[in-house]
């Protein structure tokens, strides 16, 4: 079985256990008798502040939270009325991290070398008791979302029971589990894959990144079949010179960390017509040494599949679609490769890598596009039906996106028009304007008019650079 490239997920972790937030996996820090994580990360989710609220009938000592973690140390003592006593705590927590985040419960230890130091952790308990040191939250339960650099405010509460001595302190440490979402941890690896991709496409130096590229697709023509040259993978059963070009490629740039645990990241270049447009996206000739077949494709696309799911299951598994292309020069050559239109989401059905094996690759011709919503910019989004083919998505018109790009094009103008300065905005929204050129035309008296059968994917684009280049303009 071939190898994969993999992005190791690594986030700092403790005991596992269950909790009800589906979807989401265990990734607080770890309860340690010094109070201290494994390592203090430069992203994290983690206390920042801690006050002490209220008391009934006890007496707080202390009580501090121990940086970069969730974990939480109080000592209070009973106090000398009958009946149970309680202190309450205000705690902050931030998630400042790029993923999605879920409240998941309390964790202590009751015994062991955490219940050595602090001598209430084996008095600990959810649950009310005479004899007990229960801990509650509110504010806080394990429907709360915590996005990301979101920060929540919530209330813990010690109540300790009536049996428990008068004048003793109890010190306890307890951590406030909080999971992050699987899926956002795969949106951030794919995300990272998409980005190295298009350095890697623009990377057109003499045996650069994209030479290597080309040049391994081309040599898997095997002078008969086209598709044996318009694809490589990392998938299972791949070859070892794939996966070798894949792995250096990209290389250093699909580590972060989660948990210990490693994640795969399953990808596929395609390179083909996508758009139906010969004059982007780059041409080629592959000819195979042994018999002198030779193959010639026009205006293709590098269109990248990608997925975190294991592809061990047959039938149709989840599967991204970011189709990159580049406009000509005026001498011919290659412009800038970018992204048209939007990472898609989808499905594919789950085949062997060259019909090797049943599973652990997927087939690109039968991906088809995921019933969703894509919020381009404020006032403009759309929505794609299920079962569509990346070709269909890719080439499909949207007046809605026409008429949002016109918009911005007129806005645009004025702006250049009226306006003599050369600060670094007005250069940029020049740049964006001139840039968009292609896909729009000025009659004599300056009225702007879009190309005929202008798409979607190529609309947007220009809507997101204008966007943004005029929102410099409008405060």
């Amino acid at each position: 079985m071939g190898i994969k490239s993999k992005i190791l997920l690594v986030v700092l972790c403790s005991f596992i256990f269950s909790f009800s937030c589906v979807g989401f996996a265990q990734v607080s820090n770890n309860l340690t008798a010094t109070g201290s994580a494994n390592a203090a990360p430069p992203q994290g989710i983690y206390i920042t502040t801690t006050s002490h609220t209220g008391q009934t009938n006890a007496n707080a000592i202390t009580h501090s939270h121990i940086p970069l973690t969730t974990n939480l140390t109080v000592t209070s003592e009973r106090g000398t009325s009958w009946g149970s006593g309680s202190t309450t705590y205000s705690v902050t927590v931030w998630n400042n991290t790029p993923y999605i985040y879920a409240y998941a419960g309390i964790e202590y230890e009751s015994s062991g070398t955490v219940a050595q130091q602090y001598n209430g952790n084996s008095l600990l308990s959810t649950s009310a008791g005479n004899r007990k040191i229960s801990v509650s939250v509110s504010g806080i339960n394990t429907s709360t979302i915590l996005q990301p650099n979101q920060k929540v405010t919530f209330t813990t509460t010690y109540t300790y029971g009536r049996s428990l001595t008068a004048g003793t302190d109890y010190k306890t440490l307890v951590n406030y589990k909080f999971a992050v979402n699987v899926d956002s941890v795969g949106d951030a690896a794919v995300d990272a894959v998409v980005k190295k991709f298009g350095e890697i496409l623009n990377d057109t130096s003499d045996g650069g990144d994209y030479q290597t590229l080309i040049d391994r697709i081309d040599d898997k023509f095997d002078g008969y079949n086209e598709w044996t040259s318009n694809y490589i993978g990392n998938v299972d059963d791949s070859t070892s010179a794939d996966y070798q070009t894949i792995a250096e490629l990209f290389e250093g740039k699909l580590q972060i960390t989660v948990d210990g645990k490693e994640v795969d990241v399953t990808l596929i270049i395609k390179r083909e017509d996508v758009d139906g447009n010969l004059n982007t996206g780059d041409s080629f000739t592959a000819t195979n040494p042994d018999n002198r077949q030779s193959l010639t494709l026009t205006g293709c696309e590098m269109t990248l599949y990608v997925t975190t799911d294991p592809l061990s299951q047959s039938g149709y598994r989840p599967v991204d679609a970011v189709v990159f292309t580049c406009d000509h020069n005026d001498d011919g050559s290659l412009g800038e490769w970018y992204v048209v239109g939007e990472r898609y989401s989808g499905e594919a059905n789950a085949v062997g890598y060259q019909g090797a094996v049943d599973v652990g690759s997927f087939d690109t011709g039968t991906w088809r596009s995921y019933a969703q919503t894509y919020n381009v910019v404020n006032g403009y989004s759309y929505s794609l039906s299920r079962h569509q083919s990346i070709k269909t998505v890719t080439q499909a018109t949207d007046t809605y996106a026409n008429n949002k790009l016109l918009s911005l094009l007129k806005e645009a103008k004025t702006i250049i028009d009226d306006n003599e300065l050369a600060g670094s905005g007005m250069v940029n929204l020049r740049e964006k304007y001139e840039a968009a050129s292609k896909v729009y035309t000025v009659s004599a008296n300056g009225t702007i008019s879009l190309i005929s059968g202008l798409t979607r994917s190529q609309a947007i684009p220009h809507i997101k650079a204008l966007e943004l280049a005029l929102s410099a303009f409008r405060q």
